[in-house]
């Protein structure tokens, strides 16, 4: 499976009819390709297409490779003075871009943003852009708001990730912002970041859930329809190219200060561009979360492996974990690779979470080490574990 999905390039050769295209034109790439014929196709929101062919996603192959053929109309031509790299960033600065336009961002519009990760900067930076007069953002690290407080966010505030802070840290985040909060942004998407956003939200506002960290979450719901706050959906973005190189052009947003290392193209390089991400420190990688989870399951069995043996026996008892699968592979082929390992499925679902989402729960014995196949899924699919 080839991975990526935030590219640009250099044309190399078009079809006979591309007439606004030649060889040798930069262009930033739009990666979905949807079919244009089912009724949200129509209706303009082609994002939600349900024969939608996204690069990276199961069985499309990504973009990490020297060569693509892709549709000459989601190529879209790089001003001058905007570089290839700045063109790859036009991916994650959409999903910021199609989140203000969901949430009407505009000069009157005070912005919380939960999360200081990759999708909560580019989305700070797409609602500066858009007009908010002030925009504070919420995160547990203190690099990273550090990073948001660089790029331009007006205040920051550092909370924990325990949920019964919630009502003290609400509390805080108001006082910081010093108005009433208009919209929020959670792109974290956790039982803890959710609340903490109907919370904050004035009554009549807006809170847009951006990021998908759990496919189920308790939260809040009641008071917050109470006080008439409306809950949005975010789910990549559609018609956002043309803005977001405008936005680069014109200098109303600098994603330049978001791209933390650069690496060739060798298997050498590659590797090391991995493990980077997977240390974390100063890069801001959206890969390096998947790569974290994996690292951490590998020492976890380390660790049990080298436990007493009598330990090992008291614990060596049925548990039940669970795998959230964020991929557009059917929960029941999933079912049947655990199944082969003798992990028993006690539920499988599936559920349309802004991606296709199959859940998988499951018993086995938590200190058997965990088979080279499953192993390899988790580093190539898993957005959450827990065993």
């Amino acid at each position: 499976m080839v991975i990526g999905h935030e590219c640009a390039g250099i044309i190399e050769e078009v079809g006979s009819q591309v007439k606004s295209l030649v060889p040798g034109d930069r262009v930033a790439i739009e990666p979905g390709i949807s079919c244009w014929r089912c009724d949200h196709c129509k209706q303009g929101r082609y994002n939600l297409c349900d024969d939608m062919k996204f690069f990276a996603t199961p069985p499309v192959h990504g973009s990490l490779a020297n060569q693509i053929v892709h549709p000459a109309d989601l190529c879209f031509k790089l001003p001058d003075n905007v570089s290839l790299e700045e063109g790859a960033m036009c991916e994650p600065l959409s999903v910021g871009v199609h989140a203000c336009r969901r949430a009407n961002i505009g000069p009157e519009t005070y912005v919380l943003i939960m999360g200081a990760g990759p999708i909560g900067l580019v989305t700070m930076l797409a609602a500066r852009a858009f007009g908010a007069p002030r925009t504070v953002i919420v995160d547990v690290d203190d690099y990273r708001l550090s990073v948001a407080k660089s790029l331009g966010a007006d205040d920051i505030v550092k909370v924990s990730t325990n949920i019964q802070d919630v009502a003290e840290e609400v509390v805080q985040i108001q006082k910081v912002m010093g108005a009433d909060i208009d919209v929020t942004f959670d792109c974290a998407g956790f039982d803890k970041t959710m609340s903490t956003a109907l919370s904050a939200t004035q009554p009549g506002g807006k809170v847009c859930l951006v990021g998908m960290g759990h496919s189920e979450m308790t939260v809040p719901l009641t008071p917050a329809a109470a006080r008439e706050v409306d809950v949005l959906g975010v789910f990549r973005y559609m018609n956002t190219w043309p803005l977001c190189l405008e936005f680069l052009r014109s200098g109303k947003i600098d994603v330049k200060p978001l791209i933390t290392h650069r690496f060739g193209f060798s298997q050498k390089e590659v590797e090391e561009a991995f493990e980077t991400s997977a240390r974390g420190g100063n890069a801001i990688k959206s890969s390096a979360h998947r790569i974290m989870q994996m690292m951490r399951m590998m020492q976890q069995e380390q660790s049990m492996q080298q436990k007493p043996e009598k330990e090992k026996k008291d614990q060596n008892k049925v548990a039940t974990g669970h795998v959230t699968w964020m991929t557009t592979w059917p929960s029941d082929e999933l079912a049947t690779i655990f199944q082969k390992q003798n992990l028993p499925i006690l539920q499988s679902r599936c559920a349309v979470m802004g991606c296709l989402t199959s859940t998988l729960h499951f018993q086995i014995p938590p200190r058997q080490k965990m088979p080279k196949s499953i192993r390899k899924l988790y580093l190539e699919f898993t957005a959450e574990t827990s065993i």
